[in-house]
């Protein structure tokens, strides 16, 4: 492989002891996709991430203790590649790694290799050509047991499996897995056993599903058994390390009773579950390291946006949460790192840079607990309202925390589909959820470039209170500082793929009303 020699201004970075684990949340770029492992001596995060404005990969490392990344290094996107996914790191043993990308439109899969812990990095390698056939949503690459070949996850039901040296980047074999009829999966997940199994687990956001591996190359379908149903679920994540057994991660039960829950592999089906927290956990991720098993969520049914930090050191057994990040409300992507005592860094997309055209800026905390906000009125904090028109601060119990459901729709035509916002009915009372949801019906027309809403952003007046990159796109909202009797606009800003030119955005408007 051809390499690129680069400065080596950070060398000394790789050589300083880890510090301990400190530090609030820090910005290190812009962009969207982050992803970030722990390096195999656990001394050191591995970030990457694809920066939306600039067109370019990036990396850096961040040790533990730090709040700035180190050693950053920036990369061209794949040659030929139209729609690159999200990059991953993927340790390879020591100071090997590679930053592997696939390209739904070209059908590519690419490796970037660095063999001095990310100092020098080698030009992008074709590893895999999958023929487009691998659908959209990317997920995080795992080794098979040889170490010698990257598996590959993509949509709700691709897999294929391609060796890191390149002698096989003319390949073509996918593997359409069996769904059993659940339609609609999405975030499909690979992870390897205590032995050389995999197991594979997927959801369409009511379902979930996992595939269990029958043995043989994993690019085939006959390597993989049908579909089994792991019953109701949303937002459902699979990780494993070095062949330990895998865990799942999901959240599940009714709008406002949700519940995060952990389930652990035991060779044939994952075993019970275990609730983490009485929460709408959101844009989850899940992680192993040693005897550590952390995972990490949204809170998406609190007032105040949170990212809660579960986490084991034995395995297993026990399982304390946390509060690690209080931001403003979007927080998506979000992914894992951890070392074998149970600390990290957790990395996602946080608030944007309207001063630089960045859709989203990249973040990272560390995985200690932050205070949570005081609320108003109990000497903490909160603001004071005018006197004209107070701001309502519903007693404890007087106010349902049942989100009020959806009773009435607003629609809007976009070329080649027809956009739906359906939010409740009458006036909401003050302090109370209710749901939002966006959905769209395509029209059978010949012609026709809408293909699909990738992501919808809700907003009351100028405040955007969440990002949900997951259709149907529903979110359990509240109105900030509501005031009796006060009207308030509210809008759902849908973001459209289409099969050519250039990806539209729609907004719906409606109004909300605060009873008084």
């Amino acid at each position: 492989m051809t390499r690129i020699v680069l400065l080596l201004a950070a060398l000394l970075a790789f050589a300083l002891p880890a510090a301990a684990q400190a530090g609030p949340q820090f910005t290190i770029g812009q962009g969207r996709g982050p992803h970030i492992v722990m390096a195999p001596d656990g001394t050191t995060a591995r970030a990457v991430w694809n920066d939306d404005v600039a067109k370019q990969i990036h990396f850096c490392s961040i040790p533990r203790g730090a709040t700035a990344c180190t050693n950053e290094r920036t990369f061209a996107m794949p040659p030929g590649a139209s729609s690159p996914g999200p990059p991953y790191v993927v340790n390879a043993g020591g100071d090997k790694i590679h930053i592997a990308q696939q390209d739904f439109a070209g059908g590519n899969a690419f490796l970037y290799t660095s063999l001095d812990g990310g100092l020098n990095w080698g030009a992008p390698e074709k590893v895999y050509d999958p023929n487009n056939d691998i659908g959209l949503g990317q997920q995080e690459p795992i080794f098979d047991s040889s170490g010698a070949e990257l598996i590959f996850p993509s949509g709700g039901k691709y897999i294929y499996s391609a060796k890191t040296d390149a002698t096989e980047k003319d390949k073509t074999d996918v593997a359409v897995l069996n769904t059993s009829g659940v339609e609609d999966l999405r975030d499909l997940h690979v992870a390897r056993d205590a032995g050389s199994a995999l197991v594979a687990l997927a959801h369409n956001g009511k379902q979930i599903v996992f595939y269990r591996s029958a043995g043989g190359d994993p690019s085939v379908e006959p390597s993989w058994e049908a579909a089994k149903s792991l019953g109701q679920g949303d937002d459902a994540r699979l990780a494993s390390a070095g062949g330990a057994t895998p865990w799942m991660m999901a959240t599940v039960g009714d709008v406002g009773a949700k519940r995060v829950e952990v389930r652990q592999w035991t060779g044939t089906t994952f075993g019970a579950p275990k609730v983490l927290a009485q929460e709408q956990g959101v844009i989850n991720d899940i992680t192993i390291s040693g005897a550590a098993i952390g995972a990490i969520w949204r809170d998406d049914g609190s007032a105040t946006d949170r990212m809660r930090f579960g986490v084991s050191t034995d395995n297993g057994s026990t399982f304390g949460v946390s509060t690690i990040v209080l931001e403003d409300s979007v927080m998506a992507s979000m992914d894992l790192a951890l070392g074998g005592d149970g600390k990290g860094f957790a990395i996602f997309e946080g608030s944007g840079d309207t001063g630089t055209g960045a859709k989203s800026m990249i973040k990272v905390a560390s995985t200690d607990t932050v205070a949570e906000p005081t609320p108003p009125g109990t000497g903490g904090g909160g603001t004071t309202a005018p006197p004209t028109t107070p701001v309502v601060t519903p007693k404890p119990g007087t106010t349902s925390t049942t989100p009020l459901a959806v009773g009435r729709t607003v629609s809007a035509r976009v070329p080649g589909a027809t956009l739906s916002l359906g939010l409740p009915r009458g006036c909401i009372p003050a302090g109370r959820p209710f749901v939002a949801r966006l959905t769209f019906k395509k029209q059978r027309r010949k012609g026709s470039v809408f293909v699909k809403v990738t992501r919808t952003d809700f907003y009351v007046g100028t405040k955007r209170l969440k990002i949900d990159r997951r259709s149907p796109f529903t979110q359990i909202l509240r109105i900030p500082n509501p005031r009796a009797g006060r009207s308030y606009s509210f809008r759902a800003r849908a973001f459209i793929k289409v099969r050519r030119g250039k990806a539209p955005k729609k907004s719906i408007r409606a109004t909300l009303k605060v009873c008084g």
